[in-house]
């Protein structure tokens, strides 16, 4: 019984989709397939640099009132780590050490020990590779003086576009760095759902989320803020610090709209 050949660019188109589709349906190898999750080891007590910030538009450091220690890890604006920011698979940052006994409670009420248990990844740079499941305004908080204008961004990162919100990772964009992004404008934000981003920025421990935020997170860690942003497009990455997503500039993502991620994904709204 004869077979029949399968022309050659039948067969390349075939297999090209099923490894398309492999990578999609993969979740974490996906990201891994994009090649910006190297390491799934993150050490303790990695170099760091002392958190700086200035007044912003009135607004000191420390914040208007909730914990002046962690809104001024908040505010800080350098964007220097001693080795650079270290690349770390999303799951590995998700997997980090808690410690629920801080939650609630100001910086200076905490224990020596847990201090030193936080203190141990706290302020690392970190750079990490995912899925936009949500984005957020948020309204006016302590670390901006309940600023009306000046407002935080939520992201919520997971290893997969359809991840329930409970299965993944917090980073924020603060209003001193997003002003400082001229491609951070909030459509940006806006359009960022159902997309692969790499993050870069410092390692935080959120004692005190927002409430939309606290029940929909599966760490207390974040990266805040965020220092720098991109997305993938055609196998590249695209710096988004510059350039606002779906500008139409040659190689910047397009403005299609997303097909993944259920609308029921954004929290409060």
């Amino acid at each position: 019984m004869r077979h029949r050949s399968v022309p050659l660019p039948h067969a390349l188109a075939v297999l090209s989709f099923f490894a398309l589709l492999a990578i999609a349906l993969s979740g974490c190898g996906a990201l891994q397939a994009i090649g910006s999750s190297n390491t799934n080891y993150f050490p303790t007590n990695l170099p760091r640099s002392t958190p700086s910030a200035q007044t912003f538009q009135g607004c000191p450091p420390q914040g208007q009132g909730g914990d002046p220690a962690l809104n001024t890890l908040y505010n800080r604006q350098d964007d220097s780590p001693p080795n650079g920011y270290r690349v770390t698979d999303i799951s590995t940052v998700m997997a980090l050490p808690t410690t629920p006994q801080v939650e609630g409670h100001d910086r200076s009420a905490w224990s020596s020990a847990n201090a030193k248990r936080v203190a141990l990844y706290e302020g690392a740079g970190v750079r990490i590779t995912g899925w936009v499941v949500a984005v957020r305004k948020g309204g006016p908080t302590a670390a901006n003086c309940d600023s009306d204008t000046n407002r935080d961004w939520y992201l919520w990162i997971g290893t997969g576009a359809g991840d329930a919100l409970s299965t993944t990772m917090v980073v924020t964009v603060t209003p001193p760095i997003q002003k400082t992004r001229p491609g951070w404008t909030d459509y940006t934000m806006r359009r960022l759902v159902g997309q692969v981003v790499r993050v870069s920025g410092w390692l935080v421990y959120d004692q005190e989320p927002p409430p939309f935020v606290g029940p929909n997170r599966t760490t207390a860690w974040e990266i805040q803020p965020v220092m720098h942003l991109e997305t993938l497009y055609q196998n590249q990455w695209i710096n988004l610090d510059l350039i606002p997503y779906g500008s139409r500039v040659t190689g910047t993502p397009s403005a299609a709209t997303p097909a993944t991620s259920p609308a029921t994904s954004t929290p409060g709204v």
